[in-house]
Parts: C-alpha cells; structure tokens; sequence
C-alpha cells in the first residue's frame, strides 16, 4: 500500500449507530468513518486514497466479523456506485446508503437498479420521498428510506408521516436522540429507527431498584471484593431467577467454555472470577429491561463495546497490569448502567467496592479511565465535537490502532447473543 493511501486510512475513527425494529431489538448498524482531521464523513477525495481506506474496512479489518448475524449499512456517493469499491462490499451483509444526492440523476437510477439486480440493498434520504418521476423511479430499487427526524418539529414530522408511509418503502427514523421522539415515530408507524435515544439516562425521580436489580448488584459487590465462594453462591440462593440467568448466560458460545454449567458454584469454578465479573455485569443490563427486547439488547452491545475498547486500549499500554485492564472494562460497562436502570449513576453504584480512580472515572471522568471514557463517549456520539481532539494518555497508539481495537471490540460484542 503506497504511503499516501495508507495516511488516509489512518486518519479515522469508527462511529457506529444502533438500527433498531419496532420491538427495539437490534437488526443493524451504520458504520461511519469520520476523519480525525476534520470530523467530517467518510468521504476521501483522493480515489486511490479512498479505495485503500475502504480495502481497510472491507477486507483487512473483516467487516463480516464484525457485524456477526446484524446487517451494516455504509454511506456512499453517488460517484462511488460505479466504482470498483462496490465489489469489495458484502451484499449480503451490508446495504449501500446513498448519501450527498442533491438531485435524483438517471444514471443514478439506472446504477442502482443494476445493484438491485446483483443482490445488493440500497437505501436512501428523504429526496426519495419527493412527489417527481425520478423519485417514482428510485422507490422501486430501494429497500429502505432513511428520514432524519432530528430536524423536524413533532408537528412537522405529525403531518409528513402519512405521506411519506403511501409509498409503501419501509421508513427508518433516523437522528432519535430523545426517547419522545421514539414513542412519536413508533405511533407514526415508522419500521425502524436509528439514533442513540436508548443510551441517553432516563432519571425518574424517587425510582427505587427491585429485589432482583439489587440482589445483582450486591452479588457483584462480592465478586468485586473477592468474597468466598461459599458465600458469592448464598448470596444468590433467594433469587433462583437471577442464577438461571447467570448459568443461561454463562453456557452462551460468546464465553467459549467447554463444560456445560449447570450451578453457580461450578461456574466459579470453570469460569474463574475475572470471567465470572464479566458475565455479572453482562446480566445487570437484562434485569429490568424493556419487555419483549432480545438478548443482547442495543444497549448492552454499546455498552460491552465501551467496555471492551477501554480494555484493549489498556492492554495496548500497560500490557501486563490485569487488574487495570479489568479496571478499564468495568468503568465502560458501568458508565451506562444508568441509562438501563433510570437512577443516578452515583446511586448505582455507591454499594460497589470500586476504587478511587474507578469511581472517579465514571462520577468526575478523570484521571487515565476518565479520559479513556471521555473518548469512548465521544466515539459513540454522531459526529465529534472536537475535530482536532488528541488520544488522551494513551502513549505512542496512533489513530490507525484505535480504528483496529473499535472494530475487534464491536465484534466481541456483536458476539453476545450468536447462538441464541
């Protein structure tokens, strides 16, 4: 790869957003690669320059890997369409999103109709909803029209929606940040929605967890301050459903044990306790939940994803400390398990035998875990707020290895769940 392909690959960030169906399982993911330098889009103007990068994300980085059983949606230029980059795109994984169209040309429609015919899916922005031929036209190949709702007014988007539903073209909502505006497009009959809305701390005043919720959090109390086994397991012996949820969890493919589990004690056992915390604290985020989401629900992949990206990165610079690479995956799973519970973070975890710098992490975001946060926050976030921001505490990694520890921790935990 020349030098200045490669420059182009190293200059960006992963940004991905959770697609989720009516019932808010989870059913894809946008993958956005935003320039370090500039926080725009992906969109290199160089096109050897451009077709490395994506060679980058396609190939050498296994999309397919990543995305495990979820389908990935990936903006492209109309230009793109007829470039070879389109073949290294897995159609059966990936759907091609148009983006940057100020006009709907007819050698627009004429490519994606001969995509269509090759087995890609193609989606579009709202352009595809005007009253016009060329509009007509586009319908008929797309399997998906993305609205963004963050720009329209709940009257607006109240009086659009019955227009845009006669086409007959699933509607996706895009740009939720607020769960109002979910329950609205959900009421609008749109089928799917896309935004970080279920991320986003829902505190209700006065809400008090139940027994099972803190039954949980107590066990991982024990776990966190090295209790006996004998007593880890009592603890649990008047919530037989919080076991079976344990023992189902811990048999998943996505631990790779090779013993059936069939108590609590034997998972200790086999598992370990470092495994053991991790498991626990994959199950705080499926007590409680919003019925009739599967395992594992979108919050739990953005949160094993943050936990497991702040891991690597502390494996990458203080390789042989296990006991901050735990450190580093508990503060990024914790960091959400308010917007699960709708309680005060504080609150939370007030009970948890955390260190100073973990809990200084996650209440103040300081120190080296609460910078590592920060960023993980920020990836997280549809577009930067700093376009020149610098990797915090991080020693000699360089961009091009952070895109590499997103997407092995995205694909860790896409993983939960595989063989459910």
């Amino acid at each position: 790869m020349a030098q200045d392909e490669s420059s182009a690959v190293r200059d960006f960030y992963l940004g991905s957003e959770f697609i989720v169906d009516r019932t808010q399982n989870l059913v894809g993911m946008e993958l956005r690669f935003r320039s370090a330098k500039d926080a725009s889009s992906f969109a290199v103007s160089d096109p050897s320059a451009r077709t490395a990068a994506l060679r980058e994300v396609f190939i050498d980085l296994d999309l397919e890997g990543v995305l495990g059983r979820y389908r990935g949606f990936v903006q492209v230029t109309p230009e793109l369409l007829t470039s070879d980059v389109v073949s290294m795109i897995l159609k059966e994984k990936v759907a091609l999103c148009l983006y940057g169209m100020q006009s709907i040309t007819p050698e627009t429609i004429a490519h994606c109709t001969q995509l269509k015919k090759s087995g890609y899916a193609i989606a579009a922005d709202e352009i595809a909803l005007a009253e016009s031929p060329q509009a007509a036209a586009l319908r008929c190949v797309l399997d998906i029209v993305k609205v963004d709702v963050s720009v329209m007014k709940p009257a607006d988007l109240q009086s659009a929606a019955p227009k845009f539903k006669r086409y007959n073209v699933p509607l996706l909502a895009d740009g939720i940040e607020r769960r109002e505006q979910a329950e609205q497009c959900l009421a609008l009959g749109f089928d799917f929605m896309e935004g970080h809305y279920f991320a986003k701390p829902l505190t209700v005043q006065g809400k008090r967890l139940n027994q099972s919720e803190m039954a949980l959090l107590d066990f991982l109390g024990l776990l966190l301050s090295d209790a006996d086994v004998e007593k880890v397991v009592g603890a649990l012996k008047h919530h037989p459903d919080l076991s079976l949820s344990l023992i189902k969890i811990v048999n998943s493919a996505a631990v790779g044990a090779k013993t059936h589990i069939a108590s609590l004690s034997q998972a200790i056992v086999v598992l370990g306790r470092a495994a053991l915390k991790r498991w626990v604290q994959v199950l705080l985020f499926t007590v409680g939940g919003t019925p009739g989401v599967e395992f594992p629900s979108p919050l739990l992949v953005l949160a094993a994803s943050r936990g497991r990206l702040m891991e690597l990165i502390a494996r990458k610079i203080r390789n042989h400390d296990k006991q901050f690479q735990e450190k580093a995956y508990l503060v990024g799973m914790l960091s959400l398990l308010n917007a699960h519970f709708g309680v005060e973070l504080a609150e939370l975890i007030q009970s948890l035998p955390l260190g100073d710098d973990v809990a200084d992490a996650l209440l103040k975001q300081s120190g080296q875990l609460g910078s590592w946060l920060t960023l993980t926050e920020l990836l997280d976030m549809p577009g930067f707020t700093d376009a020149q921001f610098s990797l915090p505490d991080m020693g000699d990694l360089e961009v091009h290895d952070l895109l590499a520890l997103q997407f092995e921790a995205t694909s860790w935990a896409i993983s939960f769940g595989s063989s459910n």
